[in-house]
Formats: C-alpha cells, structure tokens, sequence
C-alpha cells in the first residue's frame, strides 16, 4: 500500500514542475504513466528473480528501489536542463515501477504462501488497501507539497519504504 500511495502522491503537483520545466501536458502524462508501463513490463520478470533471490529479498529489494528512487525524485526540481529534467523523470517513474513490480509480487506471494487457509479475504484486504492507497495518495502529497516544497512528499513516502 505504501507503494501504491507513492505511485499516485505526485499527480496533483507534478504537472506544474513540469510545466515550468518546459515539459507539454502529454510529455508529463507519459512521464506519470510511465511507473505502470514499467510495473506491468517488469512483473512478469520477477516471479523468475523471486524463485532466485526468495521472497524476502524481492520485498525488501523493491521498497530499497522504490524509496531511493523516490527520494531521488524529490531533487530534481532543482535541474535546471529541461531536458535532462524530463529524461530523469521518465527514468526514476520506470525505476519507482520495477520496485513496485517486485513489492506487489512478493507481497501476493507471501500472503498465498503464509494465508493459504484465507487465501480470498487476505487478498480482499490487501486489495482494499492498495485501493485506499490509490485514493489517497493525491490528498496527501497534494497536502504535504502545499505545505512544504517539492521534495518533501518523496522523502515522505521514500521513508515509509525504508
């Protein structure tokens, strides 16, 4: 969940980062949806690196990707090049995806494999979790980024994945 609320903690601010980077609106759309392009492409990579590297490590392997991207993101609104703006965006939103793609698939695989009995309402929480995840993550990095600056809610949620 906590994934989940980084993933979408940037949309009510990052359009005007970018736009004062110079960035048009249908760059800037690529760039966000660019973290689902990466978690979809990525997932099916790591079912084969979970049997190698075990569950454990792909969870915490994810949330390190996950939170050091994040917390990456949260510095480049001091670039100044408009273009390397752009192309570490679109870089960091891939990275955020891979991690998401390895947390999402250790955590399903650790609940089927400890919950097995409670297969169905264990994914129904965690399901309703990422949803609640989903549905708050813009509030709260809207809230945080008005509050504070850019940077501070990446550092947020990179912290909650450390």
């Amino acid at each position: 969940a906590v994934v989940s609320t980084q993933s979408t903690g940037c949309a009510p601010f990052y359009p005007r980062s970018a736009a004062h980077h110079g960035l048009d609106s249908d760059i800037t759309g690529s760039i966000l949806g660019f973290y689902y392009a990466a978690t979809v492409l990525a997932s099916p990579f790591m079912a084969v690196l979970m049997t190698k590297a075990g569950q454990a490590n792909l969870l915490q392997g994810g949330l390190m990707l996950v939170g050091t991207s994040s917390m990456i993101f949260g510095a480049i609104d001091i670039l100044r090049n408009d273009l390397l703006y752009g192309v570490v965006s679109f870089v960091l939103r891939g990275l955020q995806g891979v991690g998401c793609a390895a947390t999402d698939t250790a955590v399903f695989a650790i609940a089927s494999s400890r919950f097995n009995k409670h297969l169905g309402k264990v994914n129904s929480y965690l399901n309703s979790c990422m949803g609640l995840s989903f549905m708050l993550g813009p509030p709260l990095g809207g809230l945080i980024y008005e509050w504070t600056n850019f940077s501070l809610p990446f550092v947020f949620s990179a912290l909650l994945c450390f």
